[in-house]
């Protein structure tokens, strides 16, 4: 029963030249410590810093940021084993797109990741990073009345349309639903038992 057991995912997170550029190496890999560790304990992460130049193509579009971000990622797939790869990044995107991901896109070659601009503050990223591997696992933006375990003023639910400060830390009833009929419908390849 895949929806009863406790589900651990290896995450590849990858900080783009200009977000390593912007701060010195100790607190900017706390600012990347801090994202997994206020987002689940479930998590094996692997952090790699682009400092001398990036591997892919990271432009203010984030549509063609995120499809350049995945095109890397199938050729780091083969040197370094992970379920899903997320993207930080100092370039600000155009508009108010501040994350994508592709949706039901976790563990396959070509959609398992996501990209992330937001925030100074290791929250904010965090938020943004749990958003957007909430859509890799199937999670569609929460609809009005969905989320019911958070008000406005705690920050809302995580898979809010738009998020804000404060930043939301719980995922809504109808997240969980979803999530549910993605593992139930055989999406995903997270362990049961926790990598080493």
């Amino acid at each position: 029963n895949t929806l009863g057991t406790t589900k651990y995912m290896e995450l590849y997170i990858v900080a783009d030249n200009t977000l390593v550029r912007r701060h010195t190496p100790h607190p900017f890999k706390d600012l990347i410590y801090s994202c997994v560790h206020q987002n689940t304990s479930t998590f094996k992460t692997i952090i790699s810093c682009l400092d001398r130049q990036d591997q892919c193509i990271v432009t203010e579009e984030p549509n063609a940021t995120l499809w350049s971000f995945l095109q890397w990622r199938q050729k780091l797939k083969s040197r370094k084993k992970h379920d899903n790869a997320q993207l930080l990044t100092g370039v600000i995107f155009k508009g108010t797109t501040i994350g994508m991901a592709p949706l039901e896109g976790m563990c396959s070659l070509e959609n398992s990741g996501g990209i992330n601009d937001h925030s100074e503050l290791s929250i904010g990223a965090a938020a943004t990073m749990a958003h957007e591997i909430g859509h890799n696992f199937g999670m569609s933006h929460d609809h009005d009345g969905c989320c019911v375990e958070a008000t406005a003023e705690q920050g809302g639910c995580v898979m809010a349309a738009a998020t804000g400060h404060p930043f939301p830390r719980v995922f809504s009833r109808c997240s969980k639903r979803d999530l549910d009929s993605y593992f139930q419908k055989g999406g995903g390849c997270v362990c049961t038992t926790c990598p080493t």
